[in-house]
């Protein structure tokens, strides 16, 4: 018997083992492929990826959840306060014996005045739901606006990588013809060696913006939430028409300025609270019950109910000084935002004002070098046919060759600046609604 145990165990043991091994590597190539995923980005994604997944965004966005749990406060103060209790205790006078009796009481307040306290409250809670709100706008356009430059700089870093390839090419047809000049006699080996070290420069340049990419490919990730284990494929090109900034700045829905502003009311309402401080609470109260022994002894011990019914006046005299102090250091924090939101207000319009103008000059630019790369290509050409004849030496075409493609990766520094200068704009001006 315990050798047909001993030998089923031997057959069946490896089939476990190769299951579970199959397992392993059915895993592993899972984890492989999900590292190895892809993730394909067009601007237009831009807004709905950093909505779903940005942390910043998410968090302005609970914190809008929170403000609106707050509000109403109004409302519920002038609800009714319901309580109850029920115990039992056991009392002692020293010159008697000990008693052990039981108590219940159930009771009521009604706030009826507070000296409008409650309504600046609920004044206060209504203003930080609109302050989460402008904050929330502003989250999402800062991380916005971080998004689209990172994502444009990305486009023109490609842009330049794909020139260099070309140009790489057009240096090797150069060198190539560089040898067959050198091999007629015509020239001598000179200029072939000069293309070859043009060309190792080329090739550190392709590694550098490779570089490059890898990063802003990272910090495009981190800003979108994407895991980092993912690859981004960016598959937008400059637009061939720009947008048009039709957007006029209103400083009244500027996100910043707003915030600020909206920050310095709270503040003002806060120190409004504090200095009524003075005000009295008028409560209506009642209860229904049996006292306790320490309360009331006589009552209790013929363990009949009480009934109260009441109306309190109170003025809480110990806070004056703190909520006195308190008043006054809001109101310097109100006023120190007001100096801040003018202080800010100038510099939106400087910006406002700089952007338009920048945007104006690089177009301008633009349209002048592409003017700029058609005459360099043509003397390119002209250059190289001159040189194929005999006309031009080495270091003439390297420096046609080199002058077109510095004029043609000019474009593309234009095209990135003018994007990102619409994009500033874009969060500049967008206004709270637009999110």
């Amino acid at each position: 018997m315990k050798f047909v145990l001993s030998f089923l165990i031997a057959i069946v043991s490896p089939l476990f083992c190769f299951s579970a091994l199959g397992e392993v590597a059915k895993d592993t190539k899972k984890v492989v492929a999900k590292e190895n995923d892809s993730v394909a980005i067009q601007f237009s994604d831009l807004p709905k990826l950093l909505k779903e997944k940005s942390g910043n965004v998410k968090a302005a966005q609970m914190n809008i959840s929170a403000n609106e749990e707050r509000t109403g406060h109004l409302t519920r103060s002038f609800l009714p306060q319901i309580y109850g209790s029920i115990g039992q205790e056991n009392y002692k006078v020293e010159s008697r014996s000990s008693k052990y009796q039981g108590y219940w009481n159930v009771g009521a307040s009604l706030n009826l005045y507070r000296g409008g306290k409650d309504q600046l409250i609920s004044e206060i809670s209504d203003k930080q739901l609109n302050l989460s709100k402008t904050e929330f706008a502003l989250s999402f356009s800062q991380g916005l606006l971080l998004a689209q430059s990172t994502y444009w700089e990305i486009v023109a870093l490609e842009k330049v990588i794909e020139l260099r390839k070309e140009e790489l090419k057009n240096n090797h047809e150069n060198f190539l013809s560089a040898k067959r000049r050198a091999g007629a006699g015509i020239s001598t080996n000179a200029d072939a060696v000069q293309f070859e070290l043009n060309k190792s420069k080329i090739d550190l340049e392709i590694e550098q913006i490779h570089l490059k990419v890898d990063q802003s490919k990272s910090r495009l990730a981190a800003i979108l939430a994407i895991e980092a284990s993912h690859k981004l494929i960016v598959g937008d090109d400059f637009p061939k028409e720009m947008p048009v900034t039709s957007v006029e700045l209103n400083l009244e829905e500027q996100l910043d300025l707003k915030s600020m502003r909206t920050a310095q009311v709270v503040e003002s309402l806060k120190a409004k609270h504090e200095g009524r401080w003075w005000t009295p609470q008028l409560d209506l109260y009642a209860s229904y019950g049996i006292p306790a022994l320490s309360d009331d002894e006589a009552i209790a011990l013929l363990n009949e109910k009480e009934a109260v019914l009441g109306i309190k006046l109170s003025i809480d005299l110990g806070k004056g000084l703190a909520s006195q102090s308190e008043a006054s250091a809001k109101r310097f924090e109100a006023k120190g935002l007001e100096f801040k939101a003018d202080q800010k207000e100038r510099e939106v319009l400087l910006l406002d004002k700089e952007l338009r103008r920048g945007i104006d000059v690089s177009t301008r630019l633009l349209v002048e070098n592409e003017k700029s790369v058609a005459k360099a290509q043509d003397l390119l050409k002209l250059t190289q046919s001159e040189y194929a004849r005999g006309l031009k030496n080495g270091p003439d075409l390297l420096g046609a060759v080199r002058q077109y493609y510095e004029t043609l990766e000019r474009s593309i520094d234009l095209n990135y600046n003018i994007m990102k200068l619409h994009a500033d704009l874009q969060s500049l001006t967008t206004k709270e609604e637009g999110y």
